[in-house]
């Protein structure tokens, strides 16, 4: 990248995992434990220029979170319940929060099953749900529209939360959590399909990679 092509630490930059932080997800998460750990965090050494490479970690995310409440002045659990889950009929039940009280954005939100297929078929639907527009359209479009390619994973790109792939030679694409937690949408057959799986103790990279590539041919198979 050129020095006119790098952009400063955003919403955009944070939500397409480009702020360029030496972190690593689920190795250098004690910063958590941390007194005032967003302040801590923004101390980390960089790595790379804003914008310029990919780094999948959730730490991006809850820097949003932070940045985001602090702006609306309310916590994003309280946000998000009221415009947009409430609309949808789901309740949250208990987003986590660290010792300062922030939520923590980028996980540990606890869903139901048929929560998660609620929340696909909004997506599905462009943002609408009983003829209201819940999520702006523009957004619904531009979130799962093609960001950045360079994610390492083979035919995977990413945008604003959303993994995007081709399966049975569709587009479609899928929110991935945790253990093997998903949400899969696939625009052209109308269709979502959720995952869930157990997460109890630590889940190594391996087994999450594992299960995610076993519901990916699952869901191709049922697309077919």
């Amino acid at each position: 990248a050129t020095p006119d092509t790098l952009k400063p630490l955003s919403y955009d930059v944070l939500m397409n995992m480009t702020a360029g932080f030496d972190f690593t997800e689920n190795v250098s998460s004690d910063i958590y434990a941390a007194p005032k750990w967003g302040c801590r965090a923004l101390q980390l050494p960089v790595t790379a220029r804003s914008g310029a490479r990919f780094n999948y970690n959730t730490l991006q995310y809850h820097l949003a979170g932070i940045a985001l409440a602090e702006r609306r002045g309310s916590d994003i659990a309280s946000l998000l319940q009221k415009r947009v889950l409430g609309p949808m009929g789901i309740t949250l039940d208990g987003w986590v929060k660290n010792s300062d009280g922030d939520v923590f954005t980028g996980s540990e939100l606890r869903l139901h099953p048929r929560d998660m297929l609620r929340f696909g078929a909004v997506y599905l639907s462009d943002g609408r749900i009983d003829g209201q527009q819940l999520i702006p359209k523009e957004w619904s479009v531009k979130s799962r529209t093609p960001q950045r390619s360079d994610t390492g994973r083979d035919g995977i790109a990413y945008s604003y939360g959303w993994w995007l792939t081709k399966l049975a030679g569709q587009e479609v694409q899928f929110a991935e959590g945790y253990g093997g937690q998903a949400i899969v949408i696939a625009p052209d057959a109308g269709q979502v399909f959720v995952f869930t799986a157990p997460t109890g103790g630590l889940v190594t990279g391996a087994k999450h990679d594992a299960r995610i590539a076993k519901l990916l041919s699952l869901t191709e198979r049922l697309l077919q």
